[in-house]
């Protein structure tokens, strides 16, 4: 998909909804739940490593921020921590998951960082009126199925890396390798959930985990990831 190959050996159709089962719609189809532990999947792995860069006891998921009137949904949160920014201070975020190849974008002719911007602004007006009666930060964490990321997302990445150098057992490693890793966990993440949602199976995904220190990727001593290094 990164590369703009279409994935060999999908099935005809969706076990689930038995509809022609291209990549647009097993990325699009909320059936069965796939879309929704995609989203959770790369939810509980931001929370993980916020909880890792600032304390995981001040880390909550699915916190109603706004309850909702008049029939109305209400705003929740995917994440709020605290002390990211200041100390004490609650901060919010939202997972959201864009298919930036989907034919809706293309016949727009829209670029892949229109259409984030795009998602990070709809999310930031979405929000707006609830943090300010939370008296909160908010940033929305949009990402492509590819894992293209959203500037809002790379800036509380090389934020959390920031943090992460100064905790034991990081400190000395160099930026590049510390948002390197940070990078691999939700990428291998959000590989793994869209995997499953072009493929199937009933099964939970199963958290991966961030591991203290170094985690569970090996990373050579050298390497720099490339993106945000600065």
């Amino acid at each position: 998909m990164q590369y703009g190959r279409y994935p060999p050996g999908l099935a005809a159709r969706r076990d689930h909804c038995n509809k022609p089962l291209t990549v647009t719609h097993a990325l699009d189809c909320k059936r069965y739940g796939l879309v929704n532990r995609r989203h959770n999947e790369l939810r509980d792995t931001f929370a993980e490593l916020i909880g890792m860069a600032w304390g995981a006891a001040g880390v909550r998921r699915e916190v109603v921020l706004q309850e909702g009137t008049k029939g109305e949904d209400g705003v929740r949160a995917d994440i709020v921590p605290r002390s990211v920014w200041e100390r004490q201070a609650a901060a919010s975020y939202d997972v959201c998951i864009t298919d930036a190849d989907a034919p809706s974008y293309a016949s727009k002719n829209r670029s892949i960082k229109s259409i984030l911007k795009g998602h990070e602004n709809s999310k930031k007006n979405k929000y707006r009126e609830a943090i300010r009666d939370s008296h909160m930060s908010f940033t929305p964490l949009v990402v492509t199925c590819d894992r293209v990321w959203g500037h809002d997302a790379n800036v509380i990445i090389a934020h959390m890396a920031r943090a992460l150098m100064e905790k034991e057992g990081w400190t000395g490693r160099e930026f590049g390798y510390v948002s390197g890793w940070i990078r691999s966990r939700p990428s291998i993440a959000l590989v793994r959930a869209t995997s499953y949602c072009l493929r199937g199976g009933g099964r939970a995904f199963g958290a991966l985990g961030c591991d203290g220190g170094a985690g569970s990727i090996s990373l050579p001593p050298n390497c720099v990831f490339m993106g945000l290094d600065s």
